[in-house]
């Protein structure tokens, strides 16, 4: 097997609102190259990373197998380098990649959960549904986002994803510099993909990212847990938070006043209720009642005297919603 490292100038992506969410997790640019799109037929060719070198810039790895005998091997290593870090940054890996890794790695009986437990931000996805993109774009296609953000001049690979299968069948039954050529082609294809949706993230500067991760879930750590929202909406006066732990925190059922709370002992899934009271038009929890430290909500617009308003007339305030879940997960796992 096949192993390359590179780095590459410039820090991972932060921002003011991304750190609200993500302060303190590490993250990782993921994609990977298989022979096909089916995992139960095909196997993974590539395993590519960007993430934080330390030192201020990015380091850009890449897990190359020859054969398909080298594909325990790929998987086991990339999946470690992975699993460093909390956040894994994809384009398309909720449909694609990461179902595509965790088959294949169960199939040759590694453990999954340490990935399943990763929070997974997709790129795709959410320029997808909450971006103007789709309406002036011609697909969404990574190429066609970077020629829109104008970082087309930066990607030097000519090739996509089929041509890169079709080429690993070629380089496994060439020699010499064919062989050579085709190698390079093939991560080069996976190299700037990586690096450019690296680069890529900075679009969510221009995101409501409260609203996005109030729809999509975002990550909590909680002492030896590991809290993954899914989604959250309100519903009838009562603000309802889905998702799964990993780790200490299952099989518990608490009710608070005016909340309840549920986890699987089994498979970690958790419900949360929180009754939500209408003043004057406005959604409004009772966080002292909650035992809530008014700490928490210093400098919160919708928070006064014990009270946090989590929607008004002009409608959902995500990011008092995003917090008030927080804080309560927080509060009943730890």
């Amino acid at each position: 097997m096949l192993i390359t490292e590179e780095i590459i100038d410039g820090g991972m992506f932060t921002s003011s609102i991304y750190e609200q969410y993500f302060g303190g997790m590490e993250a990782v640019v993921a994609d990977i190259e298989t022979t096909g799109l089916s995992p139960k037929y095909c196997h993974m060719v590539v395993g590519g990373a960007v993430c934080s070198d330390g030192n201020g810039g990015r380091l850009a790895t890449q897990f190359f197998a020859g054969s398909e005998s080298e594909e325990a091997e790929l998987l086991e290593r990339y999946g470690k380098l992975l699993t460093e870090h909390r956040i894994i940054v994809t384009y398309n890996g909720h449909g694609f990649d990461i179902p595509f890794l965790i088959r294949r790695m169960k199939k040759h009986g590694l453990d999954t959960e340490p990935l399943e437990s990763m929070y997974s931000l997709d790129v795709y996805r959410i320029l997808r549904k909450y971006s103007h993109l789709p309406k002036i774009l011609p697909n969404m296609k990574q190429k066609s986002v970077e020629i829109y953000l104008g970082d087309s001049a930066d990607r030097t690979d000519e090739i996509d994803g089929g041509q890169s299968i079709s080429m690993y069948r070629e380089f496994q039954q060439s020699s010499g510099p064919r062989r050579e050529e085709l190698l390079d082609s093939i991560l080069l294809h996976n190299r700037d993909d990586i690096v450019r949706l690296s680069d890529m993230m900075r679009i969510l500067r221009k995101l409501d990212l409260h609203r996005i991760m109030f729809e999509e879930g975002f990550p909590i750590e909680s002492g030896e847990s590991v809290i993954l929202t899914e989604k959250t909406r309100l519903k009838g006066g009562v603000l309802l938070s889905e998702g799964r732990i990993f780790g200490p925190g299952r099989g518990q059922h608490s009710f608070l006043e005016g909340a309840e709370f549920f986890s699987d002992e089994r498979d970690g899934r958790f419900r949360l209720k929180v009754e939500c009271m209408d003043v004057q038009n406005l959604n409004v929890v009772d966080a002292d009642a909650l035992g809530l430290d008014s700490g928490l909500f210093a400098g919160v617009d919708g928070y006064e005297s014990g009270y946090l308003v989590i929607g008004d007339p002009g409608g959902l305030k995500h990011r008092e919603a995003n917090l008030l879940v927080r804080s309560m997960l927080e509060k009943l796992i730890r």
